[in-house]
């Protein structure tokens, strides 16, 4: 709650026309993963805004890595086969790609109720990693998120009789918490350059 407290004191959705200005209400926090937190925050919601224009899909884990850089099957198995497990594989998985299906689900009649001039839209963040040959240490990672992009075009031809457009954005690799495993007080993290 603290991290969305801070988001609401230190960002400012302020455009310049008014008509398109808001707010930032800290609302949560939510884990996206299970059902009962999305029904909740829901609610939440629906108790201070009409309807939403625009609900975005990011949550996403990263889980161990196997790098499969042997040229022996034998060593590339046991390496591979230590590495991760089923239940990396789960948890990936459910965050990456079952949360954001179920999230958007959630929200979809607030999304309706937007004005018709409104276009409404759920944005999926996948990962360019989701359209790799190469695995880059990630099997489960960049197969979650190659289900995502899929998911994401599966929801746009699906929920498009409700009004609601689904698109699907697949940024590169940036500074995250995720990525650099920290973040200063105001939320950032930062790729150190080497020269």
């Amino acid at each position: 709650m603290e991290v969305l407290e801070n988001a609401a004191k230190t960002h400012s959705p302020k455009s310049g026309d008014e008509l398109m200005d808001g707010e930032i209400v800290p609302i949560g926090p939510c884990d996206v993963t299970k059902k009962s937190d999305l029904e909740k925050i829901v609610k939440e919601i629906e108790s201070k805004e009409k309807y939403l224009s625009l609900v975005l899909a990011a949550a996403g884990i990263s889980s161990a890595k196997g790098i499969a850089d042997q040229s022996d099957a034998k060593d590339m198995k046991a390496k591979l086969w230590e590495a991760e497990t089923f239940e990396d594989w789960s948890t990936t998985y459910t965050t990456n790609v079952s949360a954001v299906y179920f999230s958007v689900v959630a929200f979809l009649p607030l999304l309706q109720a937007a004005p018709k001039e409104q276009s409404s839209c759920a944005i999926v963040i996948s990962s360019m990693s989701g359209m790799m040959r190469h695995s880059q240490g990630h099997f489960s990672y960049n197969a979650s998120k190659a289900a995502t992009v899929h998911l994401s075009e599966m929801m746009s031809k699906e929920f498009a009789r409700t009004g609601i457009r689904v698109n699907s954005i697949a940024p590169g690799y940036f500074p995250s918490e995720m990525t650099m495993k920290e973040s200063d007080q105001n939320n950032k993290a930062e790729m150190v350059s080497t020269p």
